[in-house]
């Protein structure tokens, strides 16, 4: 009953990182254009 909840546990965590990962692939774009919009405001190079 123990090692089978722990693989369910385990198989959850592994989810949620795949998740996590192809959620931050995704934004991973945009987030470096705001970066830029940050480093430069007025979008000089």
């Amino acid at each position: 009953m123990n090692s089978r909840k722990k693989r369910i546990k385990s198989i959850a965590v592994l989810l949620l990182a795949l998740i996590l990962l192809q959620s931050c692939a995704s934004y991973e774009a945009p987030l470096s254009v705001k970066q830029k919009q940050i480093d430069n405001p007025r979008g000089f190079d």
